[in-house]
């Protein structure tokens, strides 16, 4: 009886973790990717449901509304790009896999789930455009996703072997990676800034994107310097 106990516990230990017999199908790791860009299309369609229309009376008032209504068109903007940019991202890192496994599917559901949470502060921000608070949890919330998409690209290089393509250079995984952190790691430089004069709040994508832009001309240094290394 013990016998047959262990035996069943080494097939189910087998099934779900060894093997990882539920997504060896390629038909599995097809409907996890599918099921992404599902996700990514409802999260950036209620991004313009977020934005009510105008119901003024005569054609002076209702361009009045429009024009009061720029920082939820701003904040709608922003979000649409950031979106989309995660979702090509997530595209082109799909591109590399033949298989997934359980490991990478709770990383991306994680990441999934970042991205549905960005509508939230995308109104918050274009209600509250003047409001600190408002705008860190926006930025935070961008980082978080920039994070965890990172983290993806970490674990295809990590585990390339069984994941990724012969044909694929492993190095592109881990520049994707690093990629993904620098923009992380720009917004955490900025973000403590809007708490220490409400002055940043009004500049701070400027100051984003000075700092974006430095962090990827290091980032660039760094991988070319890599490369020389391995050159030698």
């Amino acid at each position: 009886m013990a016998t047959k106990k262990n035996n069943s516990k080494t097939t189910y230990n087998r099934f779900t973790v060894r093997e990882g017999a539920w997504v060896r199908s390629k038909k599995n790791t097809d409907r996890i990717i599918y099921f992404s860009d599902a996700v990514f299309a409802i999260a950036i369609t209620i991004l313009i449901l977020q934005i009510e229309i105008p119901t003024s009376a005569n054609n002076s008032e209702l361009v009045g509304d429009v024009l009061d209504m720029w920082p939820l068109i701003f904040s709608y903007l922003i979000s649409f790009l950031v979106i989309g940019r995660y979702w090509f991202n997530h595209l082109h890192l799909c591109n590399y896999l033949k298989r997934v496994d359980r490991k990478w599917a709770m990383l991306n559901l994680a990441f999934l789930l970042s991205i549905t949470f960005i509508p939230f502060p995308t109104e918050m921000y274009g209600t509250h455009p003047e409001k600190g608070f408002a705008l860190a949890l926006y930025a935070l919330s961008i980082s978080l996703a920039a994070l965890l998409g990172g983290l993806l690209w970490r674990y295809a290089y990590k585990n390339a072997d069984d994941l990724v393509y012969r044909d694929v250079d492993k190095r592109l995984l881990k520049y994707g990676w690093r990629q993904r952190l620098t923009v992380a790691i720009s917004f955490l430089i900025v973000t403590p800034c809007i708490f220490i004069s409400e002055t940043f709040v009004y500049w701070f994508w400027p100051l984003y994107v000075a700092v974006n832009i430095i962090a990827f001309r290091i980032l660039k240094h760094i991988e070319k310097k890599n490369l020389q290394t391995e050159k030698k």
